[in-house]
C-alpha cells in the first residue's frame, strides 16, 4: 500500500509529462504506466529504457513508413498535443525533411506506355493504368504491338535506352515533343556585357584628418570625389597607389587602421 494505490482507487491520477528533447528522445514522465502515449508512440520510436521515466527516440524510418502509409498522419501535430512544452526547433526541421523523404510513387519495370486511343478489347486487357483517355500504362508491350501491326494499325514502339530518351521520328504524331520541336522551341540567348567599375570610400572620424588627406590627394592631382558633410573620399580602385601615398603622409601624425563597415 503506497500513496500511488490510494490516488488510484480515488481516481486522482496525474497526467503524464511528455518532453521532447532536441536529440530527438522523448521523455514520458508518469506515476503508471502510460499505455495510451506509448501505443500512439511506438510505431514511430525505439524504447530507449523503462521506467518511472520512459524514455523513446524518433527512429526517421519508421517515421517515413508510417507517412508512406499514411499520408494523413501530421506527427508534428502528435508531438505538439503530447508535449508539456514547446518542441525544439531543430526537430521541427528535421521532421519537415523526413515527410519529404516519405513521398512514394510506383515504378513499372518492363510495362510500357502506349499513346493514342484504340478502343480494342483486346488493349483493354493489356492495360495495367489509365493515365488519360489517349494515354495508359500496358504490359507485354512487344505482344500488344504484334496485335496492334495484326489489327492493321501501323503502330509504332520505340525502345528507350536506361540513360536517355530515344527521339521520336518526324513523321510520328505525338503528344511528346520531339526533337526537332525542341530545337525549334529554343531562343538563341544574346549576350549583354554589364561593366563594372568598383569605388572606394573612406569616412574620417573628424573634419582635420579630412582635410589634411584631401590636400594631399589634390596636390598629387588624383582624381578623388570629396564629400565635407559627412568627410568622406570616394575614389576608384585604380587610384589605390595615389591613396597610398596620401595616407603615408598622415602617419607622420597618426596611427592609421582600417575598418570594414556594412551599411
Amino acid at each position: 500500500m503506497n500513496e500511488s494505490l490510494l490516488r488510484f482507487m480515488e481516481g486522482n491520477i496525474p497526467e503524464p509529462k511528455v518532453t521532447v528533447q532536441p536529440n530527438f528522445e522523448i521523455h514520458v514522465e508518469s506515476e503508471f504506466y502510460p499505455a495510451g502515449i506509448l501505443a500512439g508512440l511506438n510505431s514511430l520510436t525505439d524504447t530507449i529504457s523503462e521506467n518511472t521515466v520512459t524514455i523513446l527516440k524518433l527512429n526517421k524510418r519508421k517515421v517515413t513508413a508510417r507517412l508512406a502509409n499514411d499520408e494523413s498522419l501530421d506527427v508534428i501535430a502528435i508531438l505538439r498535443n503530447l508535449s508539456d512544452s514547446n518542441v525544439p526547433q531543430n526537430v521541427l526541421t528535421e521532421l519537415e525533411e523526413w515527410v519529404g523523404h516519405s513521398e512514394v510513387f510506383t515504378l513499372y519495370h518492363g510495362f510500357g506506355l502506349l499513346e493514342g486511343n484504340p478502343n480494342f478489347d483486346m488493349v483493354k486487357n493489356f492495360t495495367v493504368k489509365n493515365i488519360s483517355p489517349a494515354l495508359r500504362i500496358v504490359k507485354n508491350p512487344k505482344k500488344l504491338f504484334g496485335k496492334l501491326e495484326e489489327a492493321k494499325l501501323v503502330p509504332i514502339i520505340v525502345k528507350h535506352s536506361d540513360k536517355a530518351f530515344r527521339s521520336l521520328p518526324d513523321c510520328v504524331k505525338s503528344r511528346f515533343s520531339k526533337k526537332s520541336d525542341m530545337l525549334a522551341k529554343r531562343k538563341k540567348k544574346k549576350t549583354v556585357t554589364l561593366k563594372r567599375k568598383t569605388v572606394i570610400t573612406l569616412y574620417f572620424p573628424d573634419k582635420s584628418v579630412f582635410e589634411k588627406c584631401s590636400k594631399a590627394l589634390i596636390q598629387k592631382r588624383c582624381d578623388i570625389e570629396m564629400n565635407r558633410e559627412n568627410k568622406s573620399i570616394s575614389y576608384s580602385g585604380e587610384k589605390q597607389k595615389e591613396i597610398n601615398s596620401a595616407l603615408k603622409t598622415l602617419k607622420k601624425e597618426y596611427v592609421i587602421k582600417m575598418k570594414d563597415i556594412d551599411w
